[in-house]
């Protein structure tokens, strides 16, 4: 079933779903661990890009509790948003994840020998346009190269986008080691049947899962309490990764790039 509904809980830009970047500032999974159900949406499968925080909890809930709790009924952040300092606030979130990303871009930019002007959020005019115009041939390609991948990859074969997606985006880091956990989130008995319960729903109301529109999925999941399913689950696994990894995940945020 989870072809059918594997639903994204929304932040994040991290855009940010398809690769980590935040110029588009589309709604997708703010830490981007896990895909989590969200609300009056059915989306193709696929990870959540965002992270974005600047401090890690140094005590827990309870002995080996690392997840806090939610702060309220609407906060739909996974359990890892939460452990790592997410801000609760959707708008918040985006713009601290974008100047992140945005500052790792630039570090890797300057560290190659180029002058790069961070982008801002709401888009507009790329500022590094009168350094492109008024460069060699031979900077503007390597500039484009490194920051873009165009006309073609830098020698490394990895840009600067690339390697702040990395930097800055857990789902990214910890691909492999989450792996497992995300394949356990699907499988679990308890996902299982309120997935099932969703999609027999969504055939009763005479739509299918695939093109059912966001009031009938969010009706849906309401009746069979898929949300709550699933971020009883989805916490549950997220505080199991986060104490198999919790030197490496408090390393990485500390790590991370600062924006401005």
């Amino acid at each position: 079933m989870k072809n059918a509904l594997a639903i994204t809980i929304g932040v994040a830009a991290i855009g940010l779903a398809s690769c980590g970047t935040s110029e588009s500032g589309t709604r997708v999974s703010v830490a981007g661990l896990a895909d989590r159900p969200d609300e009056g949406s059915i989306l193709p499968e696929g990870p959540a890009q965002l992270a974005h925080t600047t401090t890690v909890p140094v005590t827990s809930v309870r002995p080996g509790q690392f997840v806090p709790p939610a702060a309220s009924d609407d906060d739909f952040r996974t359990g890892l948003e939460r452990y790592i300092g997410v801000p609760e606030d959707f708008e918040t979130a985006v713009e601290w994840n974008h100047q992140i990303f945005e500052a790792a871009i630039q570090e890797c930019m300057s560290t190659n020998g180029y002058d790069y002007i961070t982008l801002p959020l709401e888009g507009g005019e790329d500022p590094n346009v009168a350094y492109l115009e008024s460069a060699s041939d031979e900077d503007r390609v390597g500039f484009t190269s490194l920051r873009y991948g165009v006309p073609e990859l830098p020698p490394s074969g990895i840009t600067c986008e690339d390697e702040a997606v990395r930097q800055v985006f857990v789902i990214n880091a910890f691909a492999a080691e989450y792996a497992p956990f995300r394949e356990a989130f699907y499988s679990d008995p308890r996902v299982i049947q309120a997935t099932q319960a969703v999609e027999v729903c969504i055939f009763d109301a005479g739509e299918s899962p695939d093109t059912a529109s966001p009031a009938t999925v969010e009706f849906c999941q309401s009746s069979a309490d898929f949300q709550d399913t699933a971020r009883k689950v989805g916490d549950e696994l997220d505080n199991e990764f986060i104490g198999q990894y919790r030197t490496e995940i408090d390393e990485f945020v500390s790590n991370r790039p600062q924006g401005a």
